[in-house]
């Protein structure tokens, strides 16, 4: 999304690495964007791939949230992370929540995402189940990296 669009004006590459975080060795990955013209850019993690709501989602019937690792190469890098908000028809997610924007530091910080709250209706087909969206912060190259760590439903 964003400057990830065609004709693409930024760049973005994606590493899986190991973490250490509270003494455990976990999979996370490093997303590294360089800014383009638009200013942003974004990843949906969504099912099946390249769903933008033409197709039935996953089941999350039974969750109760998704949980996950994040911050900032540098610290002052601004993102937002979301799960659900595809609108896309005939299957549209049926439900978004979000952290808002958030000033990642240099330090691990978990985030959740309640889903306790929500039906099996709204659960029974998630397009977009996670999303990272990075809009500020950019150091003076117009760099911004982030680490995203042991992302899971539970």
């Amino acid at each position: 999304m964003g400057d990830l669009e065609p004709p693409a004006t930024g760049k973005l590459s994606l590493t899986t690495n190991e973490f250490k975080i509270d003494g455990q060795s976990l999979v996370g990955t490093r997303l590294d964007y360089k800014r383009g013209a638009k200013g942003w850019a974004g990843i949906y993690w969504q099912y099946p791939d390249s769903n933008w709501g033409d197709k039935i989602g996953f089941s999350l019937v039974g969750a109760k949230r998704i949980s996950f690792y994040a911050k900032g190469e540098r610290g002052g890098e601004i993102v937002e992370f979301v799960s659900g908000g595809i609108t896309g028809n005939p299957y549209p997610d049926r439900f978004r929540k979000t952290t808002g924007k958030v000033v990642l530091s240099t330090n691990w910080k978990k985030y959740t995402f309640d889903l306790s709250n929500l039906s099996e209706q709204q659960l029974s087909s998630v397009v977009g189940a996670f999303a990272w969206i990075a809009s500020g912060g950019y150091d003076k190259d117009g760099r911004l990296i982030t680490y995203i760590a042991d992302l899971k439903v539970e």
